[in-house]
């Protein structure tokens, strides 16, 4: 894995959909989910705070980076 993709690439990422129109998106569309989620490409995590736990089971993080193992990110 080069720099650019263990570094710069999942920093930019991350701005880059934490944006305000994404979230706008997010925050429609997330709370719809209910029971058990899989949420591909997961990354780090943007999803989690607009799950309604309160319908959710169990949420399933899959990514296939490896950022955040790299960092240690829990996200679920």
């Amino acid at each position: 894995m080069g720099l650019y993709n263990k570094y710069v690439l999942p920093k930019v990422l991350n701005c880059t959909c934490g944006s305000k129109p994404i979230n706008y998106q997010r925050k429609k569309v997330v709370p719809l989910a209910k029971g058990l989620v899989l949420d591909v490409g997961i990354g780090s995590g943007l999803n989690i705070p607009f799950y309604d736990m309160t319908k959710i089971d169990k949420v399933i993080g899959l990514d296939p980076s490896v950022w955040p193992k790299q960092t240690g990110n829990r996200c679920c």
